[in-house]
Order: structure tokens, then C-alpha cells, then sequence
């Protein structure tokens, strides 16, 4: 799986095994983070990434199954923003 990775020019994950395995071969990555906070599980890494987080005041982290603000935390991310980011990331 690794090897594939590394032929990636960027990968978008949510916080999971995708995204450390991608800063893990130094490969470009956007990480969509919500309702996991970047500052405790964002890949400890050198390769070049781009964090999406917003604060929406909801509690950071968040194990609810059933999200009582309509998952309000992840619709605040913008799939124009993720591809933003991918740009900047393949330009760079």
C-alpha cells in the first residue's frame, strides 16, 4: 500500500490510515479534520500538508453517533476548499 502512496502527487483523507501513510512516505496530503482535533492526531511529519479544520464550538474531540447539531462541524468544509487546497499543494 505504501508503494502506491509514494507515486501520489496528494492525498485527501479524513483523519485515518490514509493520511499517515501518506506523511509517513512524504507524500503531499490535505487532512479534513472534524470532529478529531488536528493538534492531538495530525501526522507527525516533513512532508508538505494542508490541515482543514474549522471551529464550530462543538467539543473537540467528538464521539456522539448521533450529532445533536446536524454535523454542522464537517458541512462547514467545502469540497471548493479541498480541491483549494490540492491546488496549492500541486503548485507548490
Amino acid at each position: 500500500v505504501s508503494a502506491l502512496y509514494e507515486k501520489m502527487d496528494v492525498v485527501v483523507s479524513g483523519d485515518s490510515g490514509p493520511l499517515h501513510i501518506s506523511g509517513a512516505v512524504n507524500t503531499k496530503y490535505v487532512g479534513i479534520f472534524r470532529p478529531t482535533n488536528p493538534q492531538l492526531t495530525a501526522p507527525k511529519t516533513k512532508a508538505k500538508g494542508k490541515i482543514l479544520f474549522k471551529n464550530t464550538f462543538c467539543p473537540t474531540p467528538c464521539y456522539i453517533e448521533k450529532c445533536p447539531k446536524d454535523f454542522i462541524c464537517m458541512k462547514t468544509i467545502s469540497p471548493h476548499q479541498v480541491a483549494d487546497a490540492v491546488m496549492d499543494l500541486v503548485n507548490s
